[in-house]
């Protein structure tokens, strides 16, 4: 169960943040290409936005997890049991037992990490420091940091690549600073041997490869004449469009890489948006986060693979597991998107560029 919950928390997790996964990263990029704000007129995504609609929505699935996962594991709490399905009063003491032996374990194991170094700090600082520069870049609400630069376009990548130049730079042992108690060579927080040892390059090759798909399909057309092609739709109700493309997402990339799914569908759905008339963000949004919840194939997500290898579990226990979660969250999402973010996005009532064919989207509210 905790291997479990683990690959869990760690897909609906990512998904509070811009920066949290790979498919939010991939959605980022690609989103960029659209002028959503149209110079200030409508809502733009931002690290801030994000998080106003991601976070509420994410503690939810957490729960939704929690709940679920104990009640398949441990089964109902003893006072929602009746008759022959109550515990006994020996199964109550041996529980009780078997808890206090795992409380006492993970007290010593705590104990056992002692006192926090200075490398440790300086790190947790450093990654204090980069989440208030994101969030401070463009709150929207108020001025940020980036329009102070004029002309200059700063991006979430500048306040990270001043965080990773901190990394190296600064010193790992703080003895270095007293001059009484030299340190030769040191080392800093983060040294490249390190990172050329460490770092997955073969994600970096994913998600470049997968921008790379992304741009070609779009310099070619092919995601405009696929968008053109689901004209078809235009017939149906907006929010049944959004449940459709979530429940195909969810499905697709159970059997794909998520940052491919991500890659290959937003633009084709931007470009359906387009078509159809709907907010921009209205289905990209819905689509990136979708493809985090896969929780039922090893292949699907980073995660899912390391619990998989890690546990010697089977794919029937993983697919077992987690074909609840897998519609759960997408219902979650759908419901809270349609209301929570429609008030954050006002997306009924966004207008394209007028290029002769302009109008004001419908009300997407059910």
């Amino acid at each position: 169960m905790y291997l479990f919950a683990v690959a869990y928390s760690s897909n609906i997790g990512g998904t509070g943040v811009i920066t949290g996964t790979g498919t939010n990263l991939a959605f980022q990029e690609l989103i960029k290409n659209v002028d959503v704000s149209q110079d200030g007129k409508y809502l733009d995504i931002n690290f801030t936005t994000w998080l106003a609609l991601n976070v509420p929505i994410m503690l939810v699935n957490i729960l939704v997890a929690f709940f679920y996962l104990t009640t398949v594991y441990f089964g109902l709490p003893n006072w929602l049991r009746f008759g022959k399905n109550r515990k006994t009063s020996a199964q109550l003491v041996k529980e009780a037992v078997n808890s206090r032996a795992v409380s006492t374990m993970l007290k010593e194991q705590y104990k056992n990490l002692g006192s926090m170094t200075f490398h440790e700090i300086s790190v947790g600082i450093l990654f204090i420091l980069i989440v208030c520069l994101w969030f401070a870049r463009d709150p929207g609400f108020i001025s940020g940091w980036a329009d102070s630069l004029g002309s200059v376009e700063a991006g979430d990548a500048t306040a990270a690549m001043l965080v990773v130049f901190l990394l190296f730079a600064i010193p790992k042992d703080m003895t270095v600073f007293y001059k009484d108690m030299p340190v030769k060579n040191p080392g800093s927080l983060l040294e490249w041997k390190h990172v050329q040892k460490n770092l997955p390059w073969g994600a970096v090759l994913l998600l470049g490869g997968g921008f790379a798909i992304s741009e070609g399909s779009q310099v070619s057309g092919l995601s405009l004449w696929i968008g053109e092609q689901m004209n078809s739709l235009k017939n149906l109700e907006p929010w049944v469009i959004l449940l459709v493309v979530m429940v195909m997402t969810a499905l697709v990339t159970e059997v794909t890489s998520n940052v491919a799914t991500a890659n290959i569908l937003i633009p084709i759905l931007i470009s359906l948006s387009r078509s159809l008339n709907l907010h921009p963000l209205y289905l990209t949004i819905a689509t990136a986060v979708t493809c985090s919840y896969a929780f039922m194939f090893p292949v699907a997500t980073p995660p899912n693979a390391i619990v998989f290898a890690a546990g010697d579990l089977t794919i029937m226990d993983m697919v077992k597991t987690g074909t609840f979660l897998n519609f759960s969250c997408v219902l979650v999402f759908f419901f809270l998107n349609i209301t929570y973010g429609n008030l954050i996005f006002n997306y009924g009532h966004y207008v394209y560029p007028d290029t002769g064919n302009g109008t004001e989207t419908l009300l997407l509210i059910p």
